[in-house]
């Protein structure tokens, strides 16, 4: 692939939109049948600003709490650094819809990838340890540990190279 054209950028935003959708918080294009190297990410923090959020699902009236929409693009992510110390979260998995488990990440990353402009970036991060590991699992071309070890239907090593401008 000759970088990020613009059927790249319609990929994710198609994918921001299925996680919304779902709902989730992070999506791999592999969980979508797309053999890249690609994750969205939007954690959604909560927002006090906004009113709470109607919802009627399963005949049950109720509110969520009012969330930003923060989204972020990694293009072949790397984690560089994970921390020898563990925290133990509860994940769930798109692909696997209402299967929860608790699982242990490491607390803290430093992680590497690109951005839309294929400009390298790379931090250290706490928030987006648990979901940018578990989402790298995906880009692997592994399912996440705590599910059933099948290997999802993608190129392991499909990256997006040579750099394109826009």
């Amino acid at each position: 692939m000759s970088g990020v054209d613009s059927s790249i950028r319609m990929l994710m935003d198609d994918m921001l939109e299925t996680m919304y959708d779902a709902p989730g918080i992070g999506l791999a294009a592999v969980q979508v049948g797309v053999p890249l190297r690609v994750l969205v990410i939007d954690l959604q923090p909560d927002d006090p600003d906004a009113e709470p959020v109607a919802c009627d699902h399963d005949g049950h009236h109720h509110h969520h709490p009012p969330t930003k929409r923060e989204p972020q693009v990694f293009i072949n992510p790397e984690i560089l650094d994970p921390s020898e110390e563990q925290t133990v979260y509860q994940e769930g998995c798109l692909s696997v819809p209402e299967i929860y488990a608790d699982v242990e990440r490491p607390s803290r990353i430093r992680a590497r990838w690109q951005d839309l402009w294929l400009r390298k970036d790379q931090q250290g991060a706490q928030a987006l340890a648990q979901h940018f590991e578990l989402f790298g699992v995906h880009c692997q071309g592994r399912s996440p540990t705590f599910l059933l070890d099948f290997p999802l239907t993608c190129v392991r090593d499909a990256s997006i190279q040579n750099p394109g401008r826009y």
